[in-house]
Order: C-alpha cells, then structure tokens, then sequence
C-alpha cells in the first residue's frame, strides 16, 4: 500500500539558521512553480488572451511571487498572486468574504485577476493587450499598467527573461481544465526575486472561526497556540481542505489535534476502505509532507493518514510511516474508513508553552505573520 510519504530517514531537528532560503534567480523561472504557471496559462488563455500576452502576465508574477497565492511582501504591501497591493488586496478580500470564499485560493485569485485586467483601467487596454505577439514587450506592459511603481531596468529585463522561458515551456500546453488544487502545497526551495515570504500565516477570517465553532462546538481562538499555528498554516497553503475538526477525547486533547477534511471523504471498495477523490489523496499526502516539513514550527507530535501513522519527532524508528492496523486492535481502527482516517488527516502537537521553552528554535524561514 502506498503511503503518504515514502521518505522514511529519522528527520534532523533544525538548526539556529536552517531553514533560510535565498531569492530564487532573478532571470530564471522558479523551480518547483510549473503547476501554478500551467493553471494561470490555461486559465488566461482561455479567457482569449494570446501565448505572448499570457506568458508576459507569468512572467511578472513568477518574478512578484512565484505564482504563489499565499505570497506576502516582507513590508506587507503586497499580497497573493499578483502582490496587489493593500486597498486592491481589500477589496478582493471584501469580494471573497461575499461569497464564502478562501482569499488564498488560486482559483478564486485568478478569477480576480482575470476581472482586473478586464476592467479596462485607463491605462490599460485589454483589448489590445490580448493580441500581443512578444513576451517582453507583454510583461512590461502588463507591470507598468498594474504595478506603475518604478522597477530597475534589471528588474524588468528579469520579468521578460522569465516571461520568453515560459513561453518556451508552455506554449504547447493544453486549454484542458486543469484542478486548482494540484497547485496546493507546492514546494517552492527559494524565496522570489521580489523578497515576498511565501509560507506566513495570518489569522483566520471571522467567517472561519465562526465555522469552526458551529463544527465542533469549540472555540477556534482556544486552541493550543501550537494547533493554531498549524491550523493557520494550512488554512493558508491549502485552500483546497475547506473543513477543520476537533472534539472531545481527541488526543492527547481537543485544543492540540486537529482533523484536517478531505472535500470528497471516503467510500469502500473491494471491502477496503479508500479515499474517494485522487485529488484529495494528492492533498492529503502534500499536506503530510508540508506538517513534516515544518514540524518543529508547529510542535509536531504525530499524524495518521491512510490508516498509517507517523511520529517525526521522538524516536528515528517511529519517523516512517506505520500501519495502525497492523497492531491497534480496539473498536478505533475498525475498519471503518473514517476511524482509519481515509477522509482526513489527523495531526497532534505538544503544548505550545512546553514547546516553545524547548533548545530548539523555530526555522528563521517563512515567520509567523500578524493578524489583519
């Protein structure tokens, strides 16, 4: 059986200064960023704007944020996708709550992006835009009219450095309806040239923890500061899980563990138990591997998926992953494909005090944010 992560080397505590990342080339495309870039060029291709136009918008993104949607400026006077600034940054986030929407969601940030550039802001035709035939001549167009702030000439000969790769890389793509949630939890190993931070996590909107509560019973803001952490962290990276759970008995308690929902849940086949949707097994072991990742940001303890369970903290033997059924025999792990956890993530922390005396610092990389 395939597990959700098949790395099964004792993880290295992190040490003062590990997790620093450099800015990713300044000419070059971002590595690890090719599924966003495919989502984005379909999606404005299909809007009817040409190779060259599409290639330039990507191009000034990759170069903004890594086509990241959850990319805030180090000042936090950018946000998301296209780094829009604070009171464009408002108004779709008015928009989003509107419709119940994850303001990180790349979905929901294209489709805005899309109803900007077809707005026809004064000093920007769209129009004629659509019809462009050269990728730099595009990324500089498309940065003057949505970011007129001044760029260094290097800065723009980057932009259209990046803009003719991606046009290499992606003109024979496809206009099939390409799955946003393929772009969640992509790992992105530098930071953009821009110097936005690519993994903070502000606080939760309103409508969130609302939910949370009439879910659970309990208060999100009660949480341990640990699974709050967590919690804001994948709120953020992975728009894609909608749902969040807790309750009573859960270990080691409520406040320290959460549930993280697969959308589609689980069914049986054969007479085992399976997750439903391969979207949300895709999900499911990016997040896993995102929880690893940043196990000591969040004080991990241990986490089980797919009936298997991983504790990547206490002992090297227990840092891969484990059948739970092959030694838990009580009425838990009865075979149902909820209680062997085939339609969510289980994910407990330490408590955050105990953790956050511990030697260990947390990574310098990706900090924690501020509220709104």
């Amino acid at each position: 059986m395939a597990t959700p992560d098949s790395a099964a080397a004792p993880a290295k505590r992190k040490k003062p200064g590990d997790g620093v990342a450099g800015s990713c080339d300044a000419a070059s495309i971002t590595p690890g960023a090719s599924p966003r870039a495919r989502y984005l060029w379909i999606e404005l291709r299909s809007a009817g704007y040409s190779p060259e136009a599409t290639a330039g918008v990507i191009g000034v993104l990759d170069y903004r944020s890594a086509l990241a949607p959850m990319a805030i400026s180090e000042d936090w006077s950018g946000y998301g996708i296209a780094q829009w600034p604070t009171d464009r940054w408002q108004s779709y986030n008015s928009w989003a709550d509107e419709y119940g929407y994850n303001r990180w969601s790349p979905k929901r940030q294209v489709e805005w992006l899309i109803e900007e550039m077809a707005a026809n802001p004064e000093s920007f035709d769209s129009t004629a835009f659509a019809t462009a035939t050269d990728p730099a001549a595009a990324s500089a167009t498309f940065r003057q009219s949505f970011f007129p702030a001044p760029a260094d000439p290097a800065a723009l000969g980057d932009m259209a450095s990046r803009a003719r790769s991606w046009l290499s890389q992606l003109a024979g793509t496809a206009l099939t309806e390409m799955d946003p949630a393929l772009t969640n939890g992509i790992r992105v190993p530098c930071l953009p040239a821009s110097g936005a931070v690519l993994d903070r996590c502000p606080d939760m909107p309103q409508a969130y923890q609302s939910s949370f509560k009439s879910f659970t019973g309990y208060t999100w803001t009660n949480l341990d500061s640990n699974a709050e952490m967590m919690s804001r962290c994948v709120y953020a990276n992975f728009p894609y899980i909608q749902s969040q759970g807790t309750y009573a008995g859960h270990m080691p308690v409520w406040s320290q563990a959460i549930d993280f929902f697969m959308p589609y849940g689980c069914t049986y086949r054969n007479g085992h138990a399976v997750t439903r949707s391969k979207t949300d097994l895709l999900v499911g072991k990016r997040l896993a591997r995102y929880l690893i990742t940043n196990g000591d940001r969040f004080g991990l303890d241990y986490m089980i998926f797919q009936d298997h369970i991983r504790n990547p903290d206490e002992h090297p033997d227990e840092n891969q992953w484990r059948q739970v059924s092959n030694w838990r025999r009580d009425n838990y792990n009865n075979g149902d494909c909820v209680n062997t956890h085939f339609d969510h993530l289980h994910a407990s922390v330490y408590k955050g005090d105990g953790w956050a005396a511990s030697t260990t610092p947390k990574p310098a990389l990706n900090p924690d944010g501020k509220p709104w």
